[in-house]
């Protein structure tokens, strides 16, 4: 009886010992099952951080290429804007010089504006005296032919007007002036002719025109108004006569 029980004890012990082995491979089974998926995990782990620091890596490098080529870029930039500056400083002491020269030219072109002026002014002061002198000439030639016209003329008039009933004890008188009120002169007769009836006021030509009769019949309204009182009482006439 005794060895029996002692058998069954063993054998419970046994199959105790079986079943806590199995558990315990169990266990071991799903402790390399969680190794191998912490391991799965590590290694996973690791490519990501592998590929992390590759992407860092080229990241870096990409910044670093990116570094230099802006510091490239600075530098270009920053000898054009030394190139540009230095142009502009030239073009500034170009333009300083341009306006000095223009300066210089304005008052070159003032002062010859100035001395031809003054040359002009002379030449017209010259060619205002040359045309008065030859004004003078013309008219004191004009005077000595009108002169020479009118003795012509008058030696001859008081025949035409005696052909024409008019007589005269004397020959006549040439250039009588008429003034007004306030001795101003007013009228020139070139030649009068007088008798105890009839004064004949003569306006001598030597290219008698209609402006010359038509300015005598004004001189006739001024001999009436302003001549000799001793023609009063006498028939006053006018008369034109052409070379």
């Amino acid at each position: 009886m005794m060895g029996e029980l002692l058998g069954y004890a063993s054998m419970s012990t046994v199959e105790e010992l079986r079943r806590k082995t199995r558990d315990t491979d169990t266990e071991l089974e799903r402790t390399r099952k969680a190794m191998a998926e912490i391991r799965k995990t590590l290694e996973e782990t690791s490519r990501k951080d592998a590929e992390h620091m590759e992407k860092m890596r080229l990241l870096d490098e990409e910044d670093k290429r990116r570094d230099a080529e802006h510091a490239e870029r600075m530098r270009l930039l920053d000898e054009e804007c030394k190139r540009l500056d230095a142009e502009c400083k030239r073009l500034d002491a170009e333009n300083k010089r341009l306006d000095a020269e223009n300066k210089r030219l304005d008052a070159e072109n003032k002062r010859l504006d100035a001395k031809y002026k003054r040359a002009d002014e002379e030449r017209k002061r010259a060619e205002e005296k040359r045309m008065a002198r030859l004004n003078k000439q013309l008219g004191d030639l004009g005077n000595r032919f009108g002169d020479l016209i009118e003795r012509d003329i008058c030696s001859n008039l008081s025949e035409k007007f005696e052909e024409l009933g008019y007589n005269f004890l004397c020959d006549g008188e040439s250039r009588r002036i008429l003034f007004d009120e306030h001795s101003r002169s007013v009228a020139e007769i070139d030649f009068l002719l007088e008798n105890a009836d009839v004064v004949i006021v003569t306006e001598i030509k030597a290219n008698l025109t209609v402006q010359d009769v038509d300015g005598h019949v004004n001189r006739m309204k001024l001999a009436r108004q302003y001549g000799d009182p001793r023609w009063s009482g006498r028939k006053l006439l006018g008369a034109v006569a052409g070379a």
